[in-house]
């Protein structure tokens, strides 16, 4: 899981601020974006998370964010959104594989 401080520098300003100052709302959007992002990467807890995922999850954050917020434009909805697809599009070239781990397999026993 990752913590806000990891993801900020890759959310839009307006977004981060908010989200800095309601650390309950933070939250809900992580989890959502996890529950996000492991339909396409299996994630494993018991290893940092991928630093190539913090620019996709932070763009998911802020749809999901966007999308709870009342009084958006539809041209603001439409950025968001284009955000959104942009970072599944970055999961699904991640999709085959089983975890997002560091380690990519064995050869002759050894992990590489």
């Amino acid at each position: 899981m990752f913590k806000f401080n990891e993801v900020e520098p890759f959310l839009i300003v307006a977004v981060a601020q908010v989200l800095r100052e309601n650390t309950e709302l933070f939250s809900t959007c992580r989890l959502q974006t996890l529950d996000i992002i492991n339909r396409y990467v299996l994630l494993d807890e018991s290893v940092a998370f991928p630093h190539k995922l913090l620019l996709p999850a932070a763009w998911i954050i802020s749809y999901i964010y966007v999308n709870t917020a009342s009084a958006i434009e539809k041209d603001e909805q439409t950025r968001y959104l284009n955000l959104y697809n942009e970072a599944i599009n970055i999961l699904e070239k991640d999709k085959f594989i089983s975890k997002a781990t560091s380690s990519i397999g064995t050869i002759d026993g050894t992990w590489i």
